[in-house]
């Protein structure tokens, strides 16, 4: 935007008369080109965004809020405000940024009453509010004073019949909470982390990449050895562990497997020719050169192969919980068939990790054991490799298992319900399974009984298709639903779409916010920062020309800019 008026005052400077006229016509007073007026256009910008967004909102009937806050270069709290909703006329599930609030009070009672006079002062219906999602902070998803916690006391309550058989009758809110399945996901490869042997291999790994990070000269040391080692491979360095982006951890360890020869043949010649570094290169090459780490690291990255493209799909913008859920459900089956075959699975590995080791020259041993040492994982074994089954391969698989299926348990809980309305669980079942969504969400719903001859209805139209022609998710059975003749299930159905899988959007706002107040811009006012940052993230959403320049020209100006 600064250009721009740049550029307008180098045109005027210069023989572009006809614009000299027009901005010098009131003696330059009234040039337009002052830094308030780039505010108030990108205030204008960003303003009619935030209103189409608004607008599309509305249209969708139900929302569900994902918010998270972070600390900005000024060392302001930004609590960072999106909204997932439906869009009505392309069936698309969409994540939308709304706004930046500034926030002082980063209590779950402070951030709560944040989100809800936000909502409101933008024009959204509180009680069309039909969901959270935000991460497993404890200021966020608190039982007692999170955020989730705050919101649903102050939201209005559904009357829900839990128990058909005693009548048990309590008011429940109708803003469930969706722990993020992102960070969930996460939390389950950081738990299977603090198995000893992992941790430090995690460990080793994070310090060779800042080893070779920290220098220009160590990194062209490692780049000769990649591109005499493994000449077909394409990265020629290595990648660091990412504290919060786990995805990038899967692809660091892996990357680190690929090149694992040329690293210790890098770290030798640095011990040869630096003095300085030769001390941290000799210890971090003695860790490599141990046959331990080396089953360590082909045993982690095993498993974060398993899980890479899960850990992707769950930051998508359009996939729905129980599509979520149901991948997870894969990994999780595929993870379990791994460890009911432990020892076969296990042979394989191990047999490639015996390769790389006399590639390496790495004598094919196992830690010291002493009996009185309990600190140590003393398992019984016959063989080396029975000793490493037993001690990591076996007991990182159990943990990783059990993490997965405690950490989605509230997932499945939520969608355990309502998923079968869809077509590929509702032509197998009775309206029974669906009874608990219907009584959750009564008050969005018709009469019980033409709920259920409408269920029935709707089992009866997809009982005629072929099991492969069913849709799968919510939102492909929205696009097959008829909204006048089946309005329930398409309530239903649209309440299953927007369930919150992740918070990625609203990570995603935050690197727009690192980019947008930088430490040469960190005293940008909110409103500049918003509307650059609705401009920035809605690329997709175009605003007339027309519309800019008459909200403009609704406030008084010196000059008359209606025609």
């Amino acid at each position: 935007m600064t250009e721009i008026f740049d550029h307008l005052r180098y045109r005027t400077n210069g023989r572009d008369n006809d614009l000299k006229d027009q901005l010098m016509n009131s003696g330059g007073r009234s040039m337009y080109t002052s830094s308030f007026i780039q505010n108030e256009i990108i205030n204008t910008f960003g303003h009619l965004i935030q209103s189409q967004v608004v607008r599309n909102v509305r249209k969708s009937i139900f929302y569900f809020v994902l918010a998270d806050e972070t600390t900005d270069i000024s060392q302001i709290e930004q609590f960072s405000l999106c909204v997932q909703y439906v869009e009505g006329h392309s069936y698309k599930i969409r994540e939308d940024f709304l706004t930046f609030v500034p926030v002082y009070d980063v209590t779950g009672a402070g951030l709560a009453n944040t989100v809800l006079e936000t909502l409101s002062v933008l024009g959204l219906d509180l009680k069309k509010m039909r969901g959270q999602g935000y991460d497993g902070a404890a200021t966020m998803r608190g039982q007692f004073r999170g955020v989730q916690a705050s919101i649903k006391e102050k939201l209005p309550l559904a009357l829900y019949t839990h128990c058909s058989s005693h009548s048990i009758k309590e008011k429940l809110p109708l803003a469930l909470y969706t722990h993020c399945s992102s960070h969930s996901l996460n939390l389950c490869l950081s738990d299977t982390s603090n198995i000893p042997s992992i941790r430090n291999c995690m460990g080793v790994i994070k310090e060779v990449c800042r080893f070779f990070h920290m220098s220009a000269k160590r990194t062209e040391i490692l780049k000769s050895m990649i591109s005499d080692c493994c000449p077909e491979q394409k990265k020629n360095k290595l990648i660091s562990l990412c504290e919060t982006r786990w995805v990038e951890r899967h692809v660091s360890v892996l990357l680190f497997k690929d090149i694992l020869e040329p690293i210790p043949l890098s770290l030798l010649k640095i011990e040869e020719e630096s003095s300085d570094s030769a001390p941290k290169a000799h210890a971090l090459s003695s860790y490599i050169s141990q046959f331990q780490f080396l089953v360590n690291l082909f045993v982690l990255s095993r498993t974060l192969s398993t899980t890479h493209n899960l850990s992707e799909k769950l930051q998508k913008k359009h996939i729905d919980l129980s599509e979520a859920i149901a991948n997870v459900t894969s990994v999780l089956d595929l993870l379990s068939k791994q460890r009911v075959n432990a020892n076969d699975n296990f042979k394989t590995l191990y047999a490639q990790v015996k390769e790389i080791a006399s590639k390496l020259d790495i004598k094919e041993e196992i830690p010291r054991i002493c009996r009185l040492q309990t600190a140590r994982n003393n398992v019984p074994y016959s063989t080396e490799e029975e000793y490493y089954r037993r001690a990591v391969y076996v007991p990182y698989l159990d943990d990783f298992c059990n993490s997965l299926k405690e950490r989605f348990e509230s997932h499945k809980e939520t969608v355990a319900s309502l998923q079968h309305i869809l077509p590929q669980f509702c032509t197998k079942t009775h309206f029974y399974p669906l009874e608990a969504a219907f009584n959750f969400y009564k008050e969005d719903l018709s009469h019980k009984e033409v709920v259920q001859s409408e269920f029935m209805l709707w089992k009866e139209k997809w009982s005629q298709e072929k099991s492969e022609n069913l849709p799968k998710t919510a939102i492909s059975s929205l696009e097959k639903c008829d909204k006048t003749f089946f309005s329930n299930i398409y309530i239903l159905l649209k309440l299953l779409a927007v369930l919150p899988v992740s918070v990625a959007t609203v990570e995603r706002s935050f690197s727009n916010l690192r980019r947008l107040k930088t430490y040469l811009r960190n005293t940008t006012s909110e409103s500049r920062l918003n509307g650059l940052a609705l401009l920035s993230i809605h690329r997709d959403i175009k605003i007339r020309d027309e519309e800019v320049l008459d909200k403009f020209a609704s406030v008084p100006r010196n000059l008359d800019f209606v025609l």
